[in-house]
């Protein structure tokens, strides 16, 4: 294996990894919201904390918005390094194709962003649902690692901008 496709798929990790740590960590959390102002009782995507039997997580809206987040979040990332050691780097004797794990890589990568915009959009609607007092710290762990991959989003997609300017001023 190549020791330059190697440190790409690392640097790939970093890069990327990041929001996986925070959405896991947000996910995993109990201290999303309090029930209300004057408890201790801190309602998570799925579980809670110094609350009655009664009092459940944040509903499966949430939950599944933010399991299917965190998940293709995952998946992408661990596709992506992996494709980035297993191409050749290299196009094939046509000139125009390139291997199939490497099309493969980059179609799925492209899962990162909704994935980042799904895990937004859940921690959003709990964002929007209850007063500033009542959030905790695992809601704004869990929308910083989406919001670190609409960042990622948007600086992409200014480069693409940027770069499609400067060849439209070239020519």
């Amino acid at each position: 294996m190549n020791c330059r496709r190697v440190a790409a798929a690392a640097c790939v990790g970093c890069l990327l990894m990041p929001s996986v740590i925070l959405q896991a960590v947000g996910f995993f959390s109990p201290y999303w919201v309090k029930q209300d102002s004057t408890s201790n009782c801190f309602r998570g995507v799925y579980s809670t904390v110094n609350c009655d039997d009664t009092i459940e997580g944040l509903g499966d809206t949430i939950l599944g918005l933010e399991a299917t987040g965190l998940f293709l979040m995952a998946l992408t990332v661990l596709v992506s390094m992996c494709s980035i050691c297993c191409m050749e780097g290299e196009l094939e004797h046509n000139g125009n194709e390139k291997k199939c794990c490497v099309k493969f890589g980059i179609c799925l990568t492209m899962l990162y962003f909704v994935a980042g915009f799904i895990g937004f959009l859940g921690s959003a609607f709990v964002f929007d649902g209850y007063n500033d007092n009542d959030k905790g710290w695992g809601l704004y762990v869990s929308m910083a690692g989406s919001g670190y991959v609409v960042l990622i989003f948007i600086r992409v997609c200014k480069k693409k901008e940027i770069d499609a300017s400067t060849s439209a001023l070239l020519n």
